[in-house]
């Protein structure tokens, strides 16, 4: 007797989001264009990524990320300032947005510029040339790393990868033979800055402009790339890990097709913060009420909150010599309302 074959997860889930990829792309509904800051995306599947970053509604960066990505949007002119003050030529291209149609790529070019003759002699470099300038920020603990390109494309994350592909395919796409990245520390304000030549680079350019046509194409016949591979330090993290999946097809686990649970998944991840900043709150309250107590009991009013303050000796049986007085402090509206949890030192 012939076996009826099971579908695996991973052909359940290629049907669905093929299924849902072709609804989108007939009926229009999808991204127009390739990002050129996700062009790069480095994982072992990034077509796959890049196609589903088109045709999938997601967010591609949880809240945290994307207040990183705002700061650093926010510091370009002041950064772009601190420049010119410098001696450097920076001015804004008449087009900022560009898009590229023949390659469905679309890109924000921060800046052009011209640099200093002591910049230029030192980085032997011509100061008559005019450059596309990127502006970044950087942690104090990933500026120290990734002092070039190269290092860029070996950095811990994704988005830092991308950097050296979004350069190269803005200098083929604009005709321009350089670049230049000023990458700031957000700590220290040091600043460094990464220089890219066309003649060096053109093999990334190529590449970037190769993946993107593959990606458009997949998008003309409705088909969706296979997973190819898998990076532990980029997949686990990945916004598009439930529709892709690599590394975790063969496990069996269940998968939830239910757009309810993933709307109360993203408001989860939209609250998170707030509990983390709630609980930052609370302990400093806390802190300042017990260092107005010292160690007595009683009880502060603030407006219509009652702090009340409650001690306790806590015996070491074993070590007499540390004993401790235990503070709490509870926090409640004197007109009624929840009473909070107390918390102890």
């Amino acid at each position: 007797m012939s076996q009826i074959a099971t579908p695996t997860l991973g052909e359940l889930l290629d049907q669905h989001t093929v299924a849902a990829a072709a609804s989108r792309v007939k009926h229009g509904d999808i991204a127009a264009r390739n990002r050129s800051s996700s062009i790069g995306w480095p994982c072992p599947s990034g077509e796959r990524f890049l196609v589903l970053q088109r045709t999938v509604a997601g967010k591609d960066a949880s809240p945290e990320l994307q207040m990183i990505f705002e700061e650093g949007t926010a510091q370009e002119e002041p950064i772009a300032e601190s420049l010119r003050q410098d001696g450097w030529e920076v001015w804004r291209p008449e087009v900022v947005d560009l898009v590229w149609p023949k390659y469905q790529i679309s890109g924000r070019i921060d800046k052009l510029c011209r640099i200093p003759e002591a910049v230029a002699l030192e980085a032997g470099r011509d100061p008559a040339q005019v450059y596309i300038l990127e502006i970044k920020t950087m942690s104090p603990y990933a500026y120290p790393r990734l002092t070039s390109w190269h290092e860029l494309l070996r950095a811990k994350y994704a988005y830092h990868r991308c950097y050296p592909a979004q350069m190269a395919s803005y200098l083929w796409l604009e005709e321009r033979s350089h670049g230049i990245m000023v990458v700031k520390n957000k700590t220290s304000a040091q600043k460094r800055f990464l220089f890219m030549g066309m003649d060096e680079w053109s093999w990334l350019a190529e590449e970037s402009i190769q993946r993107a046509t593959r990606v458009n194409q997949h998008l003309a016949d409705g088909t969706m790339p296979p997973v190819t591979g898998y990076d532990a330090e980029i997949c686990p993290k990945c916004s598009r890990l439930a529709q892709c999946l690599p590394g975790e097809r063969p496990i069996g686990a269940d998968v939830i097709l239910s757009d309810e649970m993933a709307e109360r998944l993203a408001r989860r991840e939209e609250l998170d913060p707030l509990r983390k900043e709630f609980a930052a709150l609370d302990d400093s309250i806390k802190a300042s009420v017990k260092q107005l107590a010292g160690k007595s009991a009683g009880t502060w009013l603030c407006e219509d909150w009652v702090l009340q303050v409650k001690c306790r000796d806590q015996h070491y049986k074993a070590l007499p010599e540390r004993d401790l007085v235990v503070t709490t402090v509870t926090i409640r509206r004197a007109k009624g309302g929840s009473q909070d949890e107390p918390a102890a030192d």
